[in-house]
């Protein structure tokens, strides 16, 4: 049993000391994360464009 319990720490030591990359080439579940806000912003950028459209017009510069 007090083996059992070594390998345990142990395991949870090395757990604990891994590296989390953020890198999103490096990682496919921050690849995904990316891609779900990516989408939330495009979404939410259509709807204001459509709600008000003067929004997004060409301003005019005044010289």
């Amino acid at each position: 049993m007090n083996n059992l319990d070594t390998n345990r720490a142990e395991k949870k030591k090395e757990e604990t000391n891994k590296t989390i990359s953020l890198r999103w080439i490096d990682n496919p579940k921050v690849q995904e994360l990316l891609d779900v806000v990516i989408s939330i912003i495009a979404e939410e950028y259509i709807d204001v464009a459509q709600q008000n459209p003067d929004l997004f017009k060409k301003m005019e510069v005044i010289k």
